[in-house]
């Protein structure tokens, strides 16, 4: 048994499939199905059910890849420290978000780029479930995400600062412009343009839910799953949307602004989530101490 197959069998038991631990791996299936089989011939144990639906991991499998993990976490600690000695911390965070979350890292991204030059990060943007994919299958470090979402998997957790929600108009669509708040009843017949992914999720479903406690359900005339699109039409007066007060003030567009629905008080939590259960390099446990977490491990 080297490291090499053990590489292959942690790619197969988080894919949960042979052709996409190939993918992933970028070779060939017949390989790499060779090499499974081989280990688990040298073991003398079956180390996979395998079905029409794909492969799960026996008992044997399963302490395998347990014992595996930790294996390739210290693995990764001394290749980093040896690779440390004499530059310093170096190392790439990797950074799943939305648009709208930005701002409540930025401050830390500058604090680490001052301090420890050799660090670099990388963005990655998508849906909820796809974020949520990328950390459960190691491709990326951390998430910043906004309750409520979708199903986070046993993933370790923090709550940031709370962000109101309100209405974000352009000021020719403002339905009470005399008015600081906005009654929910003048919204009906009002286009919409609202965050969706695959059905409602997060805050938006809040005023839908809210509106059809009112009598009636709102006018959308557009969804997709990014905000800085949904800002853009915004600006465009294509319709009214709902969102977290900070994007207003992080874009700063003419003539647009935000305003709370009367007697509908709603915040959303950005929040900081990553998966202890993997490799957390010590520059991702640096970013991460930034945020005065108590525990990073479990």
């Amino acid at each position: 048994m080297n490291l090499k197959q053990l590489t292959y069998f942690m790619a197969a038991a988080e894919q949960h499939n042979i052709t996409g631990a190939a993918k992933k791996l970028h070779m060939a299936q017949p390989p790499l199905s060779r090499q499974l089989t081989l280990l688990e011939e040298e073991l003398a144990v079956t180390l996979f059910k395998r079905s029409n639906k794909g492969i799960d991991l026996t008992p044997a499998g399963q302490l395998l890849y347990e014992k595996s993990v930790v294996l390739f976490k210290d693995i990764a600690e001394m290749m980093e420290m040896v690779r440390e000695t004499d530059s310093g911390i170096r190392g790439v965070i990797n950074i799943g978000t939305f648009f709208s979350d930005v701002p409540f890292f930025i401050d830390k991204m500058r604090y680490i780029r001052e301090h420890y030059p050799l660090i670099q990060f990388k963005i990655h943007h998508g849906t909820p479930i796809d974020l949520v994919d990328a950390l459960e299958q190691n491709e990326v470090d951390l998430l910043f995400m906004r309750t409520p979402t979708c199903d986070l998997r046993g993933f370790h957790s923090v709550l940031l600062e709370a962000d109101p929600l309100e209405l974000v108009m352009h000021k020719d669509l403002d339905p009470q412009p005399d008015q600081s708040e906005i009654d929910i009843l003048t919204l009906k017949g009002i286009p919409m343009c609202m965050l969706r992914s695959g059905k409602y999720w997060g805050y938006n479903e809040y005023l839908v839910n809210e509106c059809e406690r009112h009598g009636f359900s709102p006018t959308i005339v557009c969804q997709c799953t990014d905000s800085s699109i949904v800002m853009q039409l915004v600006q465009l007066k294509m319709g009214l949307s709902y969102q977290p007060r900070s994007i207003v003030s992080v874009l700063n567009i003419k003539d647009v602004y935000s305003k709370p629905i009367k007697n509908f008080e709603m915040k959303t939590y950005p929040s900081l989530i990553w998966n202890s259960h993997m490799y957390l390099s010590r520059s991702v446990k640096l970013f991460l101490s930034l945020f005065d977490i108590k525990s990073i491990d479990g």
